[in-house]
């Protein structure tokens, strides 16, 4: 009989932008991939053919309460100013563990860079100061 495959729980996930894990998010996005379809006609042809064109990958968005690290909004901040260029580009795992902490998954999402920076409400009463940080990437990659 074969091993019964559960799907993941939501258990905790850590974040690594080059190799080196950042601070804890609360919240995570994963993006979706999609290759449009192109059509065109060739001739006198009377049928539309349909064929590949690029494939697409949305956008990432992490949520994290608020800290006293400023990397990402120090990397967003670089970027949006138009002093970033490709070598600001980083990539960026997302580490999916289970309930004994061992990784049991990995994204490796290529060339990601802030696309955008929303610092969280304050409230001094309620506990979801919360930080988002949206990305693009060039690719993702499932490893496990």
């Amino acid at each position: 009989m074969a091993d019964k495959q559960d799907p993941y729980k939501n258990f905790p996930f850590r974040v690594e932008v080059r190799g080196v894990q950042i601070a804890a998010f609360a919240n995570m996005t994963l993006p979706g991939e999609s290759v449009d379809s192109i059509e065109y006609r060739e001739g006198t042809d009377p049928f539309v053919r349909k064929v590949s064109d690029l494939a697409n990958v949305g956008s990432i968005t992490l949520m994290r309460g608020i800290t006293r690290s400023n990397d990402l909004y120090e990397w967003w901040r670089l970027n949006s100013q138009g002093s970033g260029g490709p070598g600001d580009r980083k990539n960026v795992s997302i580490v999916v563990v289970n309930a004994t902490g061992n990784e049991t998954g990995r994204l490796t999402l290529s060339n990601a860079w802030p696309t955008k920076y929303q610092p969280g409400a304050l409230d001094a009463e309620g506990n979801t100061n919360v930080d988002v940080l949206e990305m693009a990437a060039q690719s993702i990659e499932r490893a496990k």
